[in-house]
């Protein structure tokens, strides 16, 4: 799987000879909550990141909304069908593996249903865990967490509206649907939001508190001496374990799917707290998208400013799409003033739609923990803590989650390319 790479890319000036006890790439909220983890439970960490700061990339523009009520199994997310002709056109020609591990998958589920209802159960306890996790690190980080942009509260859904939605507009909350139900109704349940880029920030510091080294603008470039030594454009790093939480580019080990969605930022001028004015309203999802299109708005806090982010879009395909092909999902919301940004990037889709956390197959020191799809922020605290009590403490991972369960073929270990860009518009 891993091929030694020259010594001629190495510079030698980087060349460490300190050994560590775990070695994660990837300094997203993934890896970051895995980095954190492992450090808090004794461990001595090194993260490398190819970028120059954590939470680069998907991170960087999450929704950042915790609700592990609403997590359980998400083969729906890794259903072709749901992406019409095209979609499973594109998944046949264009991603060979992960259909034959879809179709694998499915053949499982039918000879023996148990398996997707105990997915769902180590998937809810996973959000549950999360959740706990979550009210962990605020109270641990308290004032670290920058404008107290990590907190908690209740999510709201729109069961109808007229388009464009404005979902500033207040006066939405007295409207009825032609059912006569209320057009906003709230949820009952605790959810936990929050900034991930600020949250990766706090978690940075206090990794480094610890005595946690970050080594950036670091590609991976392969393996060597027997797995001890992990050889990157910028030096050899040696430890124990290494771990990848590097999402999408984590396809060179087993196969994800990449669904291309759309975030489109607006700066939020109103001076309510949440959504139509109450601190509890932190997310609102849009009733019944077409076929392969979800949307979503929430109101997130980031270096002491309010944005209004309008995500969705699900466009499967090995190269970016344009910002054209979303415009059916941007037109669905009306934003407040003109857009600051636009950013397009991946989900990395599971066959199963499940994680991916344990042992790369073939390996003796490699594992991963990723393929989150579209629940990069709910589940991170809770699978960053299965990993770390099975490398730390001994504890097994379900096995729903072990990355065995696919077929594997060898993975290239150079330079993944860029799979996300973002747009300035100012």
């Amino acid at each position: 799987m891993f091929r030694p790479t020259s010594r001629l890319l190495y510079r030698a000036s980087a060349l460490s000879s300190r050994h560590y006890d775990a070695v994660v790439v990837g300094a997203g909220i993934v890896g970051m909550t895995t980095a954190h983890e492992l450090a808090s439970a004794g461990l001595s960490v090194c993260v490398v990141d190819r970028h120059s700061h954590v939470a680069a990339e998907t991170s960087w523009v999450s929704s950042g909304q915790l609700e592990p009520v609403r997590v359980d199994h998400l083969q729906e997310y890794s259903d072709p069908a749901a992406l019409g002709l095209k979609g499973i056109f594109n998944i046949v020609t264009g991603f060979p593996r992960w259909t034959l591990n879809y179709v694998l998958y499915e053949l499982k589920t039918r000879l023996s249903p148990a398996t997707s209802r105990a997915m769902t159960a180590d998937i809810q306890e996973m959000g549950r865990s999360s959740l706990a996790a979550a009210h962990d690190y605020a109270e641990k980080l308290g004032d670290k967490m920058p404008n107290n942009s990590f907190r908690f509260g209740k999510s709201s859904i729109t069961s109808s509206c007229e388009f464009p939605f404005d979902p500033t507009d207040e006066s939405i909350l007295q409207k009825t649907a032609e059912t006569g139900e209320d057009v906003v109704t709230f949820r009952d349940h605790e959810i936990a939001t929050g900034s991930p880029s600020d949250f990766c920030e706090a978690l940075e510091k206090d990794l480094k508190e610890m005595g946690a080294d970050f080594r950036y603008n670091c590609d991976f470039l392969g393996m060597e001496e027997g797995e001890r030594s992990m050889v990157t454009s910028d030096g050899s790093v040696r430890g124990d374990k290494f771990v990848f939480c590097t999402g999408i580019a984590t396809d060179r080990f087993f196969p994800l799917l990449p669904m291309w969605g759309i975030i489109r930022e607006y700066e939020f001028k109103s001076k309510t707290k949440g959504l139509f004015g109450t601190d509890d309203v932190c997310v609102n999802t849009l009733p019944a998208p077409k076929p392969g299109q979800q949307s979503y708005v929430v109101v997130v806090e980031h270096e002491g400013k309010r944005m209004l982010r309008l995500g969705g879009g699900a466009e499967v395909s090995a190269t970016e799409p344009p910002i054209s092909a979303f415009e059916a999902i941007l037109d669905r919301v009306g934003g407040h003033g003109e857009p600051v940004r636009d950013w397009i990037g991946c989900r990395a889709v599971s066959p199963d739609g499940a994680p991916v956390i344990g042992l790369l197959p073939g390996t003796s020191s490699c594992y991963v923990n990723c393929g989150q799809s579209f629940w990069g922020w709910t589940l991170s605290f809770g699978s960053a803590r299965v990993l770390a009590d099975h490398l730390a403490r001994g504890k097994p991972i379900p096995d729903t989650f072990d990355p065995s369960r696919f077929v594997f073929s060898e993975g290239e270990t150079g330079e993944a390319a860029p799979l996300q860009r973002t747009i300035s518009l100012q």
